[in-house]
């Protein structure tokens, strides 16, 4: 990442001299992502905003709204979802020929994102298909398999198991087909999620240790956090100290801002730690509390990795 930094920085100072908009723009967008590769949110931000309006200057309403939507996205991971509504509602509404609205899936994905989150899965859902249908007319199956996971994730919180098979598996091929090795490993632990939920705890975990540790590289853009995931997992099992450890792990994580909770993943922490708390004394589960708190993300999801393979049920 630093020597790309270096790299964009010198065409950045170039495209400024000859007074390159659209080259300052490129290069704004680029140190951005990076910067956000990177967990640095702030100089993301920064750099994003400046493409956004040197794209307008340069009349580029396309990759400004593009860097919108990932302005909007680093809202939603750093917990505003508010601004990440407004940011993607702004890409959306923006005035755009027919023959080019496909191309605002970014944002009309991105606020199925947070109704997602939200907790309004109706609206996701909708929103979702509408992505999808955009996805589809640009034919890339890259593009294609996010709206689809997005719909798994739905149809897992609505407990529709079949349609969560269906549109993941769906997404974890089209993944393999664009050899997205992002997509890959954010499908494989959805479908860890869903086993989960299909009282399939042997088949989580071998799904969770083939995906989580990637997705761990994500930083604030990993949804949800691999110690809540992994605790929701121990506490289906029975395994209660476990759940309250990783638990405290996470808590210390969202406390020091490297991870976040949103209401649906909020609600997974306080129904997983009332749990713990009813099933613990005090004493033991003060001290499981404790031993998480002192785990750093990596540490905690190597250590919930490591604990005894739960038996199916």
């Amino acid at each position: 990442i630093t020597a790309a930094e270096a790299s964009i920085s010198e065409s950045l100072a170039l495209s400024r001299d000859l007074n390159l908009v659209s080259g300052q723009a490129g290069a704004h967008y680029y140190l951005g992502r990076l910067a956000s590769m990177a967990g640095d949110t702030s100089r993301a931000e920064m750099h994003l905003e400046a493409a956004t309006s040197s794209f307008l200057e340069a009349g580029d309403v396309i990759d400004w709204g593009h860097v919108i939507s990932v302005l909007a996205e680093i809202a939603m991971f750093r917990g505003d979802l508010r601004r990440s509504r407004a940011l993607h509602t702004q890409a959306v509404t923006r005035d755009l020929p027919p023959e080019q609205r496909h191309q605002v899936f970014w944002s009309v994905g991105g606020l199925a994102e947070v109704d997602l989150v939200e907790g309004d899965f109706a609206s996701a859902q909708r929103l979702a298909e509408e992505c999808l249908a955009l996805c589809r007319q640009r034919d890339n199956p890259g593009e294609i398999a996010w709206p689809l996971t997005c719909l798994g994730e739905i149809a897992i919180r609505c407990r529709d198991f079949t349609a969560a098979h269906a549109y993941l598996d769906a997404a974890l091929s089209l993944g393999r087909t664009a050899d997205s090795y992002w997509r890959v490993a954010i499908v494989r632990a959805d479908l860890g999620d869903l086993a989960v939920a299909e009282g399939r705890p042997r088949e989580a975990l071998r799904l969770y240790q083939d995906s989580l540790p990637i997705l761990l590289q994500r930083g604030i853009f990993a949804l949800p956090q691999g110690s809540l995931r992994l605790a929701c997992l121990a506490s289906a099992v029975g395994q209660h100290e476990v759940a309250a450890t990783l638990l405290g792990a996470c808590s210390i994580a969202v406390e020091n801002g490297l991870e976040v909770l949103f209401p649906i993943t909020q609600a997974d922490f306080d129904g997983t730690l009332t749990a713990a708390k009813v099933a613990l004394d005090a004493d033991a589960f003060e001290a499981a509390w404790v031993i998480g708190r002192a785990l750093r993300p990596q540490a905690a999801i190597a250590w919930g990795l490591r604990c005894r393979q739960p038996a199916e049920s």
